[in-house]
């Protein structure tokens, strides 16, 4: 698991531009209170789902309330098994939007 910038983390998740990002977790900041995000990928190699990726928020006020350290089900099911491979902290996240405004 590695610790990215917010513009590494949009790199890595291409199905949201930036500034969609930025909009969904400037909502979850203040909905949600997380530590951070991290990035789940599926790597279940026999999977309709390989390759598909989730961001999360964790924290105390979350389902997860630490970035997961083993697979876990993102469904329920055996073929929904991720591993997080990124996180970003919410000061990083929180240093990007100072900048911005």
């Amino acid at each position: 698991m590695e610790k990215v910038t917010f513009g590494e983390l949009c790199k890595l998740f291409p199905a949201k531009t930036e500034k969609e990002l930025t909009e969904i977790f400037e909502v979850q900041r203040i909905k949600y209170d997380p530590i951070g995000w991290f990035l789940a990928e599926n790597h279940m190699l026999d999977s309709s789902k390989l390759g598909s990726k989730f961001l999360l928020p964790y924290g105390p006020n979350n389902t997860y309330k630490t970035a997961p350290t083993h697979p876990f089900s993102i469904d329920g099911t055996a073929s929904g098994t991720v591993c997080v491979t990124h996180y970003l902290l919410k000061e990083d996240f929180d240093n990007v939007r100072a900048k911005t405004q």
